[in-house]
């Protein structure tokens, strides 16, 4: 907030969010305060999702076919499918034997729903919302383990409350300007690279800019020093959350936010089990849990597989799309994505991505991306 609303002034001068990074019901009054400003339901069939799209040369169009039967015609096809609209299920042996619950984290039970509190909750993934469901989870379940192959390189959020005061001020002075920077940097966020190189800095230099979340080669040591203040002096704790060893270069992975998440270890109901093939990984589910390769049987209640999504092209190869020659996109990318500009494909006439294969979606902010490129092709 504010870099992900949208730049319109007709639309950001009237709204205010509570919170520095607002939660999943102000996103969605969000959402609802766009759609009154800009009519947006109107235009939208709802629940109608897409098995195929076929191009016809004789006329030129495109026909899309819902799971429902229905039928819709157009010149041209563009494909909103986002980058992480397909989620991801694991095969592992004996999932469908789980006499618990199971959930993914892209599929959340709403509120009234289902409650967590005194259940036996075993979460795999650490990933960006595996981090988020992980420490929301701990205080209210009986007992929580988490399953993790990787750790996670994570970055205190600073989450904090705002005030309607405090955001008027920023709209007064400061929004303008904001826009107008995210159509100036690298990503479309408001930071850009750093322009000197590692030797060009000073050690005070050098630990100003860790501080301010720069990444650099050095930035591991910095993290795992300030991570390890925050978890128990457990050995085995200390070496899965935030090994002597990087698991990978930092920054190379996207460090997720948290807010007390590595906290949550010192607490007597929480266990974490390290699934690294060169540990224990899950050998198989069982009717009342998980076990791993050490013939562990961990007992629980409710499974949260945090287990990510089938990026990019999973959204576009879930639907069966044929162009000229016939052939589905899927078939099409067996041996490799190819795509022209990260817009568009060879045979599949006036059909367009946005967040799509080879596009800069998964390191930029897509919004400003797309302002910016609209700009450059004028």
């Amino acid at each position: 907030m504010p870099i992900y609303q949208f730049s319109d002034a007709d639309i950001w001068k009237d709204w205010t969010f509570t919170e520095y990074y607002p939660d999943w019901k102000e996103i969605q009054a969000y959402f609802e305060y766009v759609d009154h400003k800009l009519s947006i339901k109107q235009h939208i069939s709802f629940n109608s999702r897409v098995v195929s799209a076929s191009w016809d040369d004789s006329v030129d169009r495109w026909t899309l076919t819902t799971e429902d039967g229905r039928k819709f015609r157009g010149q041209f096809l563009s494909l909103c499918t986002g980058i992480a609209s397909k989620y991801h299920l694991p095969e592992i042996r004996g999932i469908e034997t789980f006499k618990g619950e199971i959930h993914h984290s892209s599929r959340w039970p709403k509120e009234d729903e289902y409650d967590f509190k005194g259940k036996k909750v075993g979460v795999i993934g650490t990933g960006a919302t595996g981090v988020q469901i992980i420490q929301e989870l701990a205080p209210i379940a009986s007992h929580l383990t988490v399953f993790q192959r990787t750790p996670n390189l994570a970055l205190p959020m600073k989450q904090r409350k705002i005030s309607v005061e405090e955001q008027t001020k920023l709209k007064e002075e400061w929004y303008p300007i904001f826009y107008g920077r995210r159509n100036q940097t690298f990503s479309g966020f408001l930071h850009d690279l750093v322009p000197k190189s590692i030797a060009q800095t000073t050690k005070e230099e050098r630990a100003l800019m860790f501080e301010d979340q720069t990444f650099n080669d050095e930035a591991y040591a910095f993290w795992r020093k300030k991570v390890l203040e925050r978890i128990p002096k457990d050995p085995y704790l200390q070496e899965k959350l935030a090994p002597l060893e990087p698991p990978h270069p930092f920054g190379v992975k996207r460090p997720s936010l948290e807010q007390r998440y590595f906290e949550v270890y010192s607490q007597p109901n929480v266990k974490l089990v390290d699934i690294s093939a060169a540990n224990t990984p899950i050998a198989e589910i069982t009717p009342d849990g998980v076990k791993t390769s050490d013939g562990v049987e961990h007992e629980l209640d409710v499974l949260v597989l945090a287990t990510g999504f089938d990026m990019v092209t999973g959204g576009i190869m879930s639907i069966d799309i044929r162009g000229q020659d016939g052939v589905p996109i899927k078939d099409k990318w067996d041996d490799g994505v190819k795509t022209y500009l990260g817009l568009a494909c060879a045979t599949y006439p006036n059909m367009f991505w946005i967040y799509g294969p080879q596009s800069p979606s998964s390191f930029t902010n897509g919004p400003s991306s797309i302002v910016s490129f609209n700009f450059s092709s004028s």
